[in-house]
This record gives structure tokens, C-alpha cells and sequence, in this order.
């Protein structure tokens, strides 16, 4: 009699567990769909709050941590989402979510993580078009840590498989602080001729910036009728301190030469 009332009391402890378990999963499934319901119509906070709860559930679950830190990524609560793909990329480390990761460090200025998890994300990564994303990152974040070297080695890679105008400027930009000025203007030429096949962006792109570097490197190079012709193509001048100080110095170099 002894051994069947305690068989039956433990049936009825597994079966307690099991009913709190699936109570468990119900609640969380729940509070998914309506946050997801709630970040279709943009409405943040709720969603926050169901999935908070979901979370406050199960501290492990995936999908829940990151669209929580999504959510906060659109209320630009940066630092709030971080501790969420922080949490997501411990329990759950993949390319994908270290990338994700990675952005908001970015947007945070935070850019030895950056580099880190990149490289990190690089090293696990099978997918070409995630490692195009992290190497861009990983370019610009060298660039902002004055790593220049280390920054060409990935817009280079960039480029190697993908041609953009934004990526011929960057690295432009970044060939001008290595004191490649010749790189640097070959490389903006290169972006003029791939606008050719995109003719209606070629005003959004051929703009103050791009003409200000262009003449910053010819100005380097010597070519001084070159660079006053960029200089004189820059329409608010005044956002550039300096380009009076290079334009005379053009003038002056023009006239010695004469």
C-alpha cells in the first residue's frame, strides 16, 4: 500500500511539473505574438513590455532577446538593445547575431568591439553576403582607430567582390590619410566611371565632398589647374574651412610656375 501512495503522489509531481511547463510555453508564445503584432504597427513599448515578460519566463529565449533589442534599436535606445544582443550572442553565438551585435557597438562608438566581434563573425561566417556587411564594418571601424592599413585590407576585399561608389570614396578617403594620393584619385576616378551605369545618382554622389577630395589630391599631386577646377565645382563652400587657404595656394603655385 506504501508503494503504490508513492507512486501516485510522484505521478502527480511530474504531472504538476509537466502542466507548469506547458503553462510556461503558453505564456511565452503568447507574449511573442502580441509583440510582434505590436512592432507591426511600430507600437515599441508595448511590444517591449510583452516581450519583457516573455523574457522574465524564459531568460534564454531566443527570439524574444532579439526582438527586444530590435525594438530598442528602433526607439534608439541603444545602449538597452546592446545588453540584449550581449545576452543573445552569449547563449546563442552565430555570424548573424554577432553582426547585429556589432552594428549598434558601431552606432556607440565602441569600435574595438567592433573589430572584435567582426572578426569573431568573419571566422564562422559561410555566407558572402554577411561577410561583405562585416568586413565594411570592420574597414570603418579601423578607419575611425586610425588603423589605415588595416582598414584598406577590407575595403579591398569589399571591392574584389562588389564594386560600389561608396566604398570607392571610403577608401579614397582613407588612401588621402595614408598620404596615397595617387591611390586616392584613381580610386575616385574608378567611382565616376561606375556611376556612368547609374546616371541618376551621379548628382548625389559627384558632390561638395567628392570634389573637395578630388582637389585635396590633385592639390597633393601638383596638378594645380586640376584642383582648382574641383575647388571651383564645390558649391557651400563655406562647410570647408580650409579651401580658401588651398585654392590660394594653388594660385601662388600656378604663378611661381609661370
Amino acid at each position: 500500500m506504501k508503494k503504490f501512495i508513492t507512486s501516485f503522489f510522484c505521478i502527480q509531481i511530474v504531472f504538476m511539473c509537466m502542466s507548469c511547463i506547458s503553462l510556461s510555453e503558453s505564456s511565452v508564445n503568447s507574449a511573442l505574438v502580441t509583440a510582434k503584432l505590436r512592432m507591426e504597427f511600430d507600437e515599441y513599448d508595448e511590444a517591449i513590455v510583452a516581450l519583457s515578460r516573455a523574457i522574465g519566463t524564459d531568460p534564454k529565449n531566443e527570439e524574444a532577446l532579439k526582438l527586444r533589442g530590435e525594438c530598442y534599436c528602433r526607439k534608439n535606445q541603444l545602449e538597452l538593445a546592446l545588453e540584449d544582443f550581449n545576452a543573445l550572442t552569449d547563449l546563442y553565438k552565430s555570424s548573424e547575431y554577432l553582426l547585429i551585435k556589432a552594428d549598434v557597438e558601431y552606432e556607440l562608438d565602441l569600435y574595438d568591439k567592433v573589430i572584435e566581434d567582426c572578426l569573431e563573425a568573419e571566422r564562422i561566417s559561410n555566407n558572402n553576403l554577411e561577410k561583405i556587411n562585416i568586413w565594411y564594418l570592420l574597414a570603418n571601424s579601423y578607419f575611425k582607430n586610425k588603423k589605415f592599413e588595416d582598414a584598406d585590407k577590407y575595403y579591398t576585399c569589399i571591392l574584389d567582390i562588389a564594386k560600389s561608389p561608396d566604398v570607392y570614396f571610403e577608401r579614397a578617403t582613407n588612401f588621402v590619410f595614408m598620404k596615397k594620393y595617387g591611390d586616392a584619385k584613381k580610386d575616385l576616378t574608378e567611382m565616376t566611371v561606375l556611376l556612368q551605369k547609374y546616371p541618376n545618382k551621379i548628382h548625389e554622389y559627384l558632390n561638395d565632398e567628392y570634389y573637395y577630395l578630388l582637389g585635396y589630391c590633385e592639390l597633393a599631386l601638383k596638378n594645380y589647374d586640376d584642383a582648382l577646377d574641383a575647388f571651383n565645382k564645390i558649391i557651400n563652400k563655406q562647410e570647408f574651412d580650409n579651401i580658401d587657404s588651398y585654392v590660394s595656394a594653388c594660385l601662388d603655385a600656378r604663378k611661381t610656375l609661370k
